[in-house]
């Protein structure tokens, strides 16, 4: 369950061959086997997936009338989709999605993008480098404000039982503002 997966081949006899037979022993054993991942890694992610969608379910059961057993009424109704972006936006933004865990190689925390954002000093890459306020390589106070306005406007946004236009521009505004002072999101 957590032991990796190691080649199929000998370490030794692996060694002895020419360049070009190892090349293809290592492609062959990583279209078979990937980097071996444990079968744990793997169940992790498949729980991740259920923890985003009943997270969805959560999230839209603020909308009055939605429960599980009205799904089919709600399910694809404009609420429940703009909840659905605005959960992908935080689950990403906070290095839960494509960005976690070990087959991205991040071990220890297994996410990370919070921790990068929230923090003054890390570094950056500004859209346009050298610009006034925006265009330093370090991560300012403001750029930490601007990520820790938009997980709080996006997390108000879930929670409520109707989603205003002027949240929406806020986001808008706010991940415009963050992908000016920082390209790598």
């Amino acid at each position: 369950m957590i032991t990796p997966k190691l080649p199929d081949y000998d370490i030794d006899d692996w060694s002895a061959r020419p360049f070009a037979e190892r090349i293809k022993m290592v492609c062959q054993s990583w279209a078979k086997d990937g980097y071996g991942v444990p079968l744990g890694i793997h169940i992790v992610y498949t729980l991740k997936i259920v923890f985003f969608v009943a997270m969805w379910f959560f999230f839209c059961a603020y909308t009055p009338g939605n429960t599980l057993a009205n799904f089919s009424e709600w399910w694809a109704s404009p609420i429940a989709f703009q909840k659905a972006i605005f959960w992908a936006m935080l689950f990403e933004g906070l290095g839960l999605g494509c960005g976690f865990g070990p087959l991205t190689a991040r071990y220890l925390p297994p996410f990370g993008a919070s921790l990068y954002f929230l923090t003054p000093k890390t570094i950056k890459r500004p859209l346009i480098p050298g610009i006034p306020i925006f265009g330093q390589d370090e991560r300012s106070w403001l750029d930490v404000g601007l990520y820790a306005a938009n997980v709080v406007l996006l997390l108000s946004m879930l929670f409520a039982p109707a989603i205003s236009p002027w949240q929406i521009a806020g986001v808008i505004g706010l991940t415009a503002l963050m992908g000016l002072t920082d390209s790598v999101r």
